[in-house]
């Protein structure tokens, strides 16, 4: 399949510029990602409180494992909203996701504190880190794999 040509008044009829292609190309990722990250987490916490704080790590690892695949089969998607999207509306969707792991995993030590009489706190700072790393982390694993079987493996 070809690519058709298109006049520069035939882009501008349905873009304003550039970054406007750009956004409309990437934009359902980061709203499918989001909504997909909200959803494991929130099964994440039904979880902890009615199974007394099944094991985080568990939980965790399944919802890695499903989000890194999925990231993976929108390959493409992913590596331009990461390596192309420089100065524009998503230049910051990593640390979005970033600090949406540190609101949950916050809430999760919280609850299982809570329940287990665990009387330690993880200062801020480590927890985003640490985050950081796990996010960070991930997406190598969708970068650098070439096929699912590699994605749960390395997940």
């Amino acid at each position: 399949m070809g690519v058709t040509p298109v006049t520069t008044g035939a882009f501008y009829r349905h873009f304003n510029d550039k970054e406007d292609l750009f956004i409309s190309l990437v934009a359902p990722l980061p709203k499918e990602l989001s909504g997909f990250y909200d959803k494991i987490e929130d099964e994440s916490f039904r979880d902890i409180e009615k199974n007394y704080g099944r094991d985080l790590a568990e939980i965790n690892f399944e919802g890695s494992i499903e989000s890194t695949l999925y990231t993976f089969s929108k390959e493409e998607l992913f590596n331009l909203l990461i390596y192309k999207a420089y100065g524009m509306k998503y230049d910051n969707f990593i640390e979005l996701l970033v600090e949406k792991e540190d609101i949950n995993r916050h809430k999760a030590f919280q609850l299982i504190s809570k329940k287990k009489n665990i009387k330690a706190e993880i200062p801020k700072e480590a927890m985003h880190l640490l985050n950081h790393a796990y996010i960070n982390a991930l997406c190598e694993i969708v970068i650098h794999s070439n096929t699912e079987e590699e994605v749960k493996t390395n997940t």
